[in-house]
């Protein structure tokens, strides 16, 4: 085989695994969001709203332990070290700001009547912020997966949820 096919059949294995790392990505985040929107919809007050989200919140929170875990495992000691420093600052950064929402949830800041709709703002705000940590991992992922691809290195597993 001339050096041009296997190069050009490493490329096409590379594209085929990001590909699969961003199919797994999308059916992991999606299977969440159906079922978040239909809850959502079927959420007759504020508290079976709050339900959900903060069940697609917690989803989502699984989702960044096994990413993290995934990506944690593909990184050298240096990015270990980096990894580990980001997700504590990134967990401190959360419960801090959780805190703070919590004490902004309550007299005299917001009357009895207003707290529900208080808190599944602080809620959504909770959920996007999951969100955006499980988006950041993905990212990373991809880009480790890059390079220890280059390096001949194998992620062996990709998908949380079974596609």
């Amino acid at each position: 085989m001339s050096q041009s096919v296997e190069a050009q059949d490493h490329t096409q294995d590379i594209e085929r695994t990001i590909n699969n790392i961003q199919a797994c990505y999308i059916e992991d985040t999606t299977q969440i969001n159906r079922t978040y929107r239909q809850a959502i919809v079927n959420a007759p007050n504020s508290a079976m709203e709050l339900n959900a989200i903060n069940q697609a919140e917690n989803e989502y929170s699984n989702l960044v332990k096994e990413y993290y875990k995934l990506l944690f495992k593909n990184l050298n000691r240096e990015e270990k070290i980096l990894i580990m420093n980001d997700q504590r600052k990134w967990k401190q950064f959360i419960n801090t700001e959780r805190s703070i929402y919590s004490n902004f949830s309550k007299p005299p800041y917001v009357m009895n009547h207003e707290s529900k709709d208080r808190y599944v703002f602080f809620a959504k705000r909770y959920l996007s912020q999951t969100q955006d940590r499980l988006g950041s991992l993905y990212t990373f992922l991809q880009h480790i997966y890059l390079r220890n691809h280059k390096n001949n290195l194998v992620i062996d597993k990709v998908c949380v949820s079974p596609l």
